[in-house]
């Protein structure tokens, strides 16, 4: 698209500044109109993303693990539709986990859940920040655990 306007452009420079043109800009009006369309685009940027978590004995006892920041990405859009954040899950260690965006709290009790965002066509981006808080299985021991769950963005 960007190369488009700039032929665009470059057409337009070229013949408003042509000799001819120039010439007869003294008896004719010449009109150019430039247009263009803009396609939709969404796009997603992982900043960070946790690799794995460390569960303690401490961790057993109180019954769940929290994760702060543990995901975050950055969404940009040129449209004001909305789109779904889709949180798979990927470990067995836990029973349920409670995924915090801002304010709002989300339960993945299942494989998988899709969660709403709303989009208001931000074209500079929108930094998501997701914590977590792991309810952990009474099978679970203590150790180093790959992260259990898969984030994606749909449209």
């Amino acid at each position: 698209m960007t190369r488009a306007i700039n032929m665009s452009l470059s057409l337009f420079l070229l013949l408003f500044f042509s000799p001819h043109l120039l010439n007869a800009a003294n008896s004719n009006v010449v009109k150019l109109g430039v247009s263009a369309i803009i396609l939709p685009h969404l796009s997603v940027t992982s900043t960070h993303q946790t690799k794995s978590l460390q569960i303690s004995q401490q961790d057993i006892e109180r019954g769940y693990i929290e994760v702060r920041s543990a995901t975050v990405f950055e969404v940009r859009s040129n449209i004001k539709r909305a789109y779904y954040l889709s949180l798979t899950r990927t470990g067995d260690f836990y029973e349920k986990v409670w995924v915090m965006d801002g304010n709002r709290k989300f339960i993945l009790n299942d494989n998988i859940v899709q969660i709403y965002q709303t989009s208001a066509g931000f074209i500079r981006g929108e930094i998501k920040t997701l914590n977590y808080r792991f309810y952990l299985s009474p099978f679970t021991t203590p150790g180093s655990y790959s992260w259990p769950i898969r984030a994606e963005v749909l449209t």
